[in-house]
Protein backbone atom coordinates (compact mmCIF):
# COMPACT_ATOMS: atom_id res chain seq x y z
CA UNK A 1 0.00 0.00 0.00
CA UNK A 2 1.76 3.45 -0.86
CA UNK A 3 1.71 6.66 1.39
CA UNK A 4 1.86 10.06 0.52
CA UNK A 5 4.67 11.31 3.07
CA UNK A 6 4.05 8.84 5.71
CA UNK A 7 0.30 9.34 5.14
CA UNK A 8 -2.05 6.38 4.11
CA UNK A 9 -4.84 6.34 1.50
CA UNK A 10 -7.10 5.94 4.71
CA UNK A 11 -5.61 9.17 6.91
CA UNK A 12 -6.03 10.92 3.47
CA UNK A 13 -9.38 10.10 3.18
CA UNK A 14 -10.03 10.61 6.96
CA UNK A 15 -8.75 14.35 6.22
CA UNK A 16 -11.74 15.66 3.80
CA UNK A 17 -14.06 15.29 7.23
CA UNK A 18 -13.45 17.93 9.63
CA UNK A 19 -11.95 16.78 13.48
CA UNK A 20 -10.15 17.43 16.43
CA UNK A 21 -7.22 15.08 15.95
CA UNK A 22 -4.74 13.95 12.95
CA UNK A 23 -3.01 10.94 12.90
CA UNK A 24 0.54 11.26 11.75
CA UNK A 25 3.30 8.55 11.08
CA UNK A 26 6.80 9.14 11.37
CA UNK A 27 8.72 8.01 8.81
CA UNK A 28 11.43 6.08 11.07
CA UNK A 29 11.14 4.99 14.26
CA UNK A 30 12.18 6.24 17.25
CA UNK A 31 11.91 8.44 20.53
CA UNK A 32 10.99 11.83 20.24
CA UNK A 33 13.74 13.83 21.46
CA UNK A 34 12.14 17.37 20.58
CA UNK A 35 8.56 18.27 20.81
CA UNK A 36 7.71 21.66 19.48
CA UNK A 37 3.82 21.00 19.03
CA UNK A 38 1.56 23.66 21.51
CA UNK A 39 -2.08 22.87 21.38
CA UNK A 40 -3.82 25.99 19.68
CA UNK A 41 -0.61 27.11 17.82
CA UNK A 42 -0.98 27.49 13.75
CA UNK A 43 1.20 25.72 12.22
CA UNK A 44 3.27 26.51 8.55
CA UNK A 45 4.01 24.07 5.65
CA UNK A 46 7.82 23.12 6.57
CA UNK A 47 7.24 23.93 10.11
CA UNK A 48 9.04 21.10 12.25
CA UNK A 49 6.54 19.66 14.80
CA UNK A 50 8.65 16.70 16.13
CA UNK A 51 11.93 15.20 16.34
CA UNK A 52 12.90 12.34 16.46
CA UNK A 53 16.36 10.18 17.51
CA UNK A 54 17.19 6.49 18.50
CA UNK A 55 19.48 6.37 21.47
CA UNK A 56 20.51 2.75 20.94
CA UNK A 57 23.25 3.01 20.25
CA UNK A 58 23.63 7.10 21.40
CA UNK A 59 26.37 9.12 19.61
CA UNK A 60 28.80 10.99 22.14
CA UNK A 61 30.27 14.07 20.73
CA UNK A 62 33.40 14.51 22.46
CA UNK A 63 36.59 17.37 22.01
CA UNK A 64 40.11 16.25 21.36
CA UNK A 65 43.44 18.20 21.39
CA UNK A 66 45.36 18.33 18.22
CA UNK A 67 48.65 17.03 19.91
CA UNK A 68 46.70 13.39 20.66
CA UNK A 69 45.54 12.92 16.54
CA UNK A 70 48.38 11.02 15.48
CA UNK A 71 47.21 8.72 18.32
CA UNK A 72 43.24 8.32 17.70
CA UNK A 73 41.67 6.21 14.67
CA UNK A 74 38.19 5.34 13.57
CA UNK A 75 37.19 2.35 14.76
CA UNK A 76 39.71 2.47 18.60
CA UNK A 77 37.61 1.81 21.81
CA UNK A 78 36.83 4.35 24.28
CA UNK A 79 35.55 4.37 27.69
CA UNK A 80 33.11 6.97 28.37
CA UNK A 81 31.41 7.67 32.49
CA UNK A 82 28.71 10.62 33.40
CA UNK A 83 27.81 12.87 36.41
CA UNK A 84 24.54 11.05 36.55
CA UNK A 85 25.86 7.49 36.75
CA UNK A 86 28.92 7.31 38.89
CA UNK A 87 31.10 4.35 38.96
CA UNK A 88 29.67 3.21 35.49
CA UNK A 89 31.25 2.58 32.48
CA UNK A 90 30.12 2.94 29.11
CA UNK A 91 32.25 1.32 26.24
CA UNK A 92 31.92 2.51 22.80
CA UNK A 93 34.12 3.19 19.40
CA UNK A 94 35.12 6.47 17.36
CA UNK A 95 32.63 5.97 14.71
CA UNK A 96 33.81 9.74 13.03
CA UNK A 97 36.53 12.23 13.57
CA UNK A 98 35.74 15.29 12.15
CA UNK A 99 38.37 17.10 9.54
CA UNK A 100 38.01 20.73 10.99
CA UNK A 101 40.18 21.86 14.08
CA UNK A 102 39.11 24.74 15.99
CA UNK A 103 42.17 27.45 16.01
CA UNK A 104 41.09 29.14 18.96
CA UNK A 105 41.58 25.76 20.90
CA UNK A 106 43.56 23.54 19.13
CA UNK A 107 41.07 20.69 19.40
CA UNK A 108 38.49 18.65 16.69
CA UNK A 109 35.38 16.54 17.49
CA UNK A 110 35.26 13.39 17.64
CA UNK A 111 31.55 11.04 17.47
CA UNK A 112 31.40 7.98 19.49
CA UNK A 113 28.81 5.33 19.05
CA UNK A 114 28.40 4.04 22.71
CA UNK A 115 25.57 0.77 23.11
CA UNK A 116 22.43 2.33 25.27
CA UNK A 117 20.11 -0.65 25.36
CA UNK A 118 18.61 0.58 28.76
CA UNK A 119 18.44 3.97 27.42
CA UNK A 120 20.15 5.29 30.46
CA UNK A 121 22.22 8.15 28.45
CA UNK A 122 20.09 10.87 27.51
CA UNK A 123 20.70 13.41 24.67
CA UNK A 124 22.38 16.69 26.11
CA UNK A 125 24.05 14.36 28.70
CA UNK A 126 27.27 15.52 30.03
CA UNK A 127 30.14 12.66 29.82
CA UNK A 128 33.74 12.24 29.21
CA UNK A 129 35.57 9.80 27.44
CA UNK A 130 38.66 8.17 27.53
CA UNK A 131 40.48 6.33 24.36
CA UNK A 132 42.45 3.70 24.63
CA UNK A 133 45.28 4.26 23.15
CA UNK A 134 49.11 2.29 22.82
CA UNK A 135 51.55 3.94 25.29
CA UNK A 136 53.68 6.85 24.57
CA UNK A 137 55.92 8.68 26.32
CA UNK A 138 55.16 12.58 27.48
CA UNK A 139 56.75 15.47 29.62
CA UNK A 140 54.50 16.27 32.62
CA UNK A 141 54.81 18.66 35.53
CA UNK A 142 52.61 18.82 38.30
CA UNK A 143 50.23 21.71 37.78
CA UNK A 144 51.01 23.43 41.60
CA UNK A 145 54.59 24.25 39.44
CA UNK A 146 52.80 26.32 37.16
CA UNK A 147 52.00 30.19 37.76
CA UNK A 148 49.70 32.03 34.73
CA UNK A 149 50.60 35.80 34.29
CA UNK A 150 48.86 37.88 31.67
CA UNK A 151 48.32 35.62 28.99
CA UNK A 152 50.95 32.55 29.75
CA UNK A 153 52.05 30.01 31.97
CA UNK A 154 55.24 29.99 33.69
CA UNK A 155 57.61 27.90 35.44
CA UNK A 156 60.59 28.17 37.76
CA UNK A 157 63.36 25.39 37.04
CA UNK A 158 66.85 25.58 39.01
CA UNK A 159 69.63 26.93 36.53
CA UNK A 160 72.75 26.33 39.18
CA UNK A 161 73.39 26.99 42.13
CA UNK A 162 70.82 29.14 44.08
CA UNK A 163 69.55 30.64 41.16
CA UNK A 164 66.24 30.15 39.83
CA UNK A 165 64.94 31.18 35.85
CA UNK A 166 61.08 31.70 35.19
CA UNK A 167 60.58 29.76 31.59
CA UNK A 168 57.60 30.45 29.57
CA UNK A 169 55.53 27.02 29.41
CA UNK A 170 53.27 25.76 26.33
CA UNK A 171 50.73 22.87 27.85
CA UNK A 172 48.40 20.84 26.21
CA UNK A 173 45.85 20.01 28.62
CA UNK A 174 45.17 18.76 32.56
CA UNK A 175 44.77 15.22 33.57
CA UNK A 176 42.64 14.02 36.41
CA UNK A 177 45.87 13.30 38.30
CA UNK A 178 46.95 17.15 38.79
CA UNK A 179 50.19 17.20 35.91
CA UNK A 180 49.89 19.40 33.14
CA UNK A 181 51.11 18.00 29.65
CA UNK A 182 54.01 20.08 28.55
CA UNK A 183 54.73 21.17 24.43
CA UNK A 184 57.21 23.43 25.18
CA UNK A 185 59.59 25.40 27.59
CA UNK A 186 60.98 22.23 29.36
CA UNK A 187 63.10 19.54 29.01
CA UNK A 188 63.01 16.08 30.89
CA UNK A 189 65.73 16.47 33.74
CA UNK A 190 64.68 19.90 34.43
CA UNK A 191 64.18 20.68 38.11
CA UNK A 192 61.15 22.77 38.76
CA UNK A 193 59.50 24.56 41.94
CA UNK A 194 56.46 21.86 42.69
CA UNK A 195 55.67 24.18 45.81
CA UNK A 196 54.67 27.36 47.08
CA UNK A 197 55.41 29.00 43.35
CA UNK A 198 53.25 31.78 44.04
CA UNK A 199 55.78 32.74 46.53
CA UNK A 200 58.20 32.38 44.29
CA UNK A 201 56.28 34.25 41.19
CA UNK A 202 55.75 37.20 43.47
CA UNK A 203 59.68 37.81 45.20
CA UNK A 204 60.41 37.68 41.05
CA UNK A 205 58.46 40.36 40.46
CA UNK A 206 59.60 42.61 43.27
CA UNK A 207 63.38 41.18 42.40
CA UNK A 208 62.67 42.54 38.34
CA UNK A 209 60.48 45.68 39.96
CA UNK A 210 57.04 44.30 37.99
CA UNK A 211 53.81 43.76 39.87
CA UNK A 212 52.05 40.79 39.57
Amino acid sequence: MDADLGALPDDIDALRAPSPTIWMRAPISGIVVKNQAVRGTAINPGDQLYQLGTLDPIWITADLYEIDLARVRVGQGLEATTPAFPGAVFRGTIARISPNVDPTTHTLQVRCAVPNPDLRLKPQMLASIEVITSTGDVLVVPREALVFDTDKYYAFVAAGTDRLERRAVAISAWTEEGYARVLSGLQPGDRVVDAESLQVDALWHQAHGESS
